[in-house]
């Protein structure tokens, strides 16, 4: 496996010192490679598409239209990040090699999903400049700026979570993809008004499409940053469900021995 060489620079840290080892060997990797920058390529067009869009031929000069259609243009490439975490592993059988390695099932998890991570936050980063062409032509709030850029990185890191889970558990990389991206988009489906109202009509006592979209979907938490509410509770469901998603990660390496 390449950088295996490197095994006992890793092998000798400790905490997250040995996480972001494996981060930087997978982001040096993934960088490498011709789907990760082909992919960041494509996500930087698409995410910006929509605001340019709205900029030249509408004349709407707001962020709004950069966020508000952010969450299901992630939900369509950050499985393609995330689905080589763990699959290419188990397919190329280099998860023995990782496991060779002093590691802890703890560094392993959190260094690649922190690499896949990095190229969320590079991607964002590169649409930066989109907030200096509102505050020069439009109505540029900070807290909304803020709030929505927090938002994408806090709901894009939950999705890497979640497809990294996915990824350990298949040697298929298309399989991963398949299975994250409907997974995100059930989840973000949950959210939306007209699902919550039917689930509620199902049990009217129990209103469980309330509680789904409260608690289980992270649409409403984004949308609240967006918007420019910092709360505690959006916070806790992203950091609470990305963490549950990387230890049910951690917990498929160690089914069967892997």
């Amino acid at each position: 496996m390449k950088g295996a060489a490197k095994g006992g620079d890793i092998g000798r840290a400790a905490g997250w010192s040995g996480a972001l080892l494996v981060a930087r060997r997978e982001w040096r990797a993934a960088l490498d490679g011709n789907v990760a920058p082909a992919v960041l390529v494509v996500a930087l067009f698409a995410s910006i598409a929509p605001f340019v869009h709205g900029f030249f031929l509408s004349g709407r000069a707001e962020l709004s239209t950069f966020f508000a259609p952010l969450p299901w243009l992630m939900a369509a490439w950050l499985p393609a990040v995330s689905m080589r975490l763990w699959s290419e592993d188990l397919r190329a059988r280099t998860v023995e090699t990782w496991r060779a390695l002093p590691y802890s099932r703890a560094q392993l998890v959190l260094g690649k999903w922190l690499s896949g991570a990095w190229l969320l936050a590079l991607q964002l980063l590169l649409t930066t400049p989109l907030v200096g062409l509102v505050a020069v032509h439009g109505d540029l709030h900070a807290t909304q700026v803020l709030g929505g850029y927090a938002g994408a990185l806090l709901l894009g890191a939950w999705m890497l979570a979640l497809g990294a889970w996915i990824s350990s558990t298949t040697a298929d990389q298309t399989t991963a993809y398949v299975q994250t991206a409907l997974l995100v988009a059930v989840f973000m489906t949950l959210g939306e008004p007209r699902a919550w109202t039917i689930l509620d009509g199902f049990a009217p006592e129990l209103l469980p499409g309330t509680f789904a979209a409260r608690h289980l979907s992270p649409r409403l938490a984004y949308e609240a940053l967006v918007g420019g509410l910092f709360g505690l509770d959006a916070l806790v469901l992203f950091v609470g469900q990305a963490a549950l998603w990387l230890w049910l990660n951690a917990r498929a390496l160690a089914r069967d021995g892997r």
